[in-house]
Parts: structure tokens; sequence; C-alpha cells
């Protein structure tokens, strides 16, 4: 669905990508909804769900403007799979009561 997105936006079709961040939205604030019971936590992880998907959508905005999906751009869209993914299971590893913290690999530290 993410590189989907990106390939229709280049071509000039947004309509395809802004139903997917709505589904991803929906799907993993749902995910969240049911993993997180710490309102706090869980308020704060669908903040950054939300922020992502919101580079999401600019991405795929850029990519309309220019007519084009570079293999730098369809990195970072397909990455965003990931991204979202690895708050979510450390957000549920910490409601289990064990520490956990979503780091990722371009972080610093994260090497």
């Amino acid at each position: 669905m993410l590189i989907k997105s990106a390939t229709s936006a280049a071509r000039g079709d947004l309509a395809f990508s802004r139903e997917a961040a709505a589904q991803m939205s929906r799907r993993h604030l749902a995910i969240v909804g049911a993993l997180v019971s710490d309102p706090q936590r869980r308020a704060r992880l669908s903040a950054e769900l939300t922020a992502l998907l919101a580079d999401f959508s600019s991405l795929c905005q850029a990519m309309a403007v220019l007519g084009e999906a570079t293999p730098r751009a369809l990195d970072a869209v397909a990455s965003l799979g990931e991204r979202l993914s690895v708050r979510i299971l450390a957000a549920a590893v910490a409601e289990s009561g064990v520490t956990a913290q979503a780091v990722e690999s371009d972080a610093p530290g994260g090497d």
C-alpha cells in the first residue's frame, strides 16, 4: 500500500495515497487503542503515529508535484511501515511492564 501510494502520487493521483493514509491511520490507532491502556502513553503514541502519517502524506504530495518517485523518496515511504510498527511494539512491551523504547536506525545512538 505504501509503495503503490507513492507511485500513484508520482503519476499525479493523490486520491489513492489520501485513502491509504486514512486507512492506515484507522488501523494503527485501533491497534493502539486495543494494546495500550495507559491514557498518556496512548495519546503520545497516537500523536507520533499521526505525525508519521502526515509525513507520508507530505512525501506523496511532493512526489505528485515533482512527477516522480526517486529511489530515496521510495525508501522513505517504504520505511514508514517499520517506523510505525516499532513504536506500537515498544508501547505494547512497555504496557506489559518491561522497559521498552522505539529506536530508529538513523537516530543518534541507533547504530
